[in-house]
């Protein structure tokens, strides 16, 4: 059995304190989220999904970090993205999480999408479809264009940039959560201007501490009408030249 198991207790325990599940269908969670981030950790020895190794720290910054949000997201169900998903987090665990929760996963990687469908498929995880896209080909894609009720972020880019990215996605009235570690409200102050040109508006910085002691930071950003045609800009655009 994987060392990751070892932190089953700690992993259980947080998602008790969230306060949002039954204590029954705590241990089937904590199960499938362990088997995921075991199965990550077995593919990253063939590709790259993360820096992170270490099992206390795998349970703690990708698990517990990705269900960090549910302590203010309150809709169910939704349609939710996760846009720049990389090895599956924040989105996978989500899912996991709350199966209500129709989840998009979209990565400019193929072969880390094909690991996401793979191990969706193995883990029964019916929620969950992965995309090899860009972000802005999909913020440009009549099928996902202002289509989530939300979308989340994790470790992509500055907000200034990702707001391009994921709010052409978002629709009218839904949220955006972008998780950031201690620029976050540098970063927020920053991309004010490029968060009106594109139709958000912030609600506010969500600070949550996790089992390591980090504290971490939740952007929470509503759709207040709708994105200009315009963007997202060709790919590689926002990057090079931010919304100012």
């Amino acid at each position: 059995m994987s060392a990751l198991f070892e932190c089953q207790q700690t992993l259980a325990t947080n998602l008790a304190q969230l306060g949002l599940f039954d204590d029954r269908s705590i241990p089937g969670i904590t199960e499938k989220l362990l088997l995921f981030a075991d199965a990550v950790l077995e593919e990253n020895t063939r590709q790259n999904l993360t820096r992170i190794t270490e099992p206390a720290a795998v349970v703690s910054r990708h698990l517990i970090d990705s269900l960090s949000v549910l302590q203010w997201l309150k809709v169910r169900p939704a349609r939710v993205c996760d846009v720049g998903t990389g090895g599956g987090f924040p989105g996978v665990p989500l899912a996991i999480a709350v199966p209500e929760f129709q989840v998009t996963l979209i990565d400019s990687e193929n072969k880390k999408v094909a690991f996401l469908n793979r191990i969706a498929n193995e883990l029964g995880l019916t929620n969950v479809t992965a995309m090899h896209l860009r972000a802005e080909e999909a913020g440009q894609d009549r099928a996902l264009r202002e289509s989530f009720a939300i979308v989340v972020s994790r470790s992509v880019a500055r907000l200034s940039i990702l707001y391009e990215y994921t709010l052409p996605l978002l629709r009218t009235g839904g949220t955006f959560w972008a998780y950031k570690g201690e620029t976050a409200r540098e970063e927020a102050e920053e991309a004010q201007p490029a968060l009106e040109i594109l139709g958000g508006a912030l609600v506010g910085l969500r600070d949550y501490e996790l089992p390591t002691g980090e504290t971490h930071t939740l952007v929470q950003v509503e759709k207040v009408s709708s994105t200009p045609q315009r963007y997202p800009r060709r790919a590689g655009l926002p990057a090079k030249r931010p919304l100012r």
